[in-house]
């Protein structure tokens, strides 16, 4: 009777993200000094330039401020590895993929791509720019690597 070897347990891996802080203090910088240029238009009536230039300062630190938080949520992600599957969870939504659909992991650019065995791209996960990510992002791959191997 041959014995199998035991099988891992279940690993997790959340890779660490940057808090925007310094974009987000810009971008109120930006709205804040852009409300003082609508004041001093309305308190003392000064020309439509002032008025213009405002609105958009109010509207760019916005934008950005909008997209430094979507950034933000978008890298934020958790890989749980099975011996049967790979599970990405970001936010709300999740998604499963079993080892045999998996055929290639690349690594670029700050983010994970993963292929099938046709190489259809299956997944994209965005990485964050700071060593502690990449550091956390190759022990994730060298695990990928062993489970993969054991398929």
């Amino acid at each position: 009777m041959g014995t199998s070897p035991p099988e891992r347990p279940p690993q997790r891996f959340r890779l660490p993200v940057r808090q925007p802080l310094r974009e987000l203090l810009i971008a109120s910088l930006c709205a804040t000094i852009g409300s003082f240029e609508v004041i001093a238009w309305a308190t003392f009536g000064l020309g439509g330039p002032l008025l213009i230039a405002g609105i958009l300062l109010i509207l760019v630190g916005l934008g950005y401020a909008l997209w430094c938080l979507i950034r933000f949520w978008r890298t934020r992600w958790v890989v749980r590895l099975t011996a049967n599957e790979l599970t990405v969870t970001s936010g709300s939504r999740q998604r499963r993929l079993h080892w045999a659909e998996i055929g290639e992991v690349r690594v670029g650019r700050n983010q994970v791509e993963i292929f099938d065995g046709h190489g259809k791209k299956q997944l994209t996960l965005g990485v964050d720019r700071t060593r502690r990510a990449h550091e956390a992002l190759h022990s994730m791959l060298d695990a990928i690597e062993v489970y993969r191997a054991r398929q």
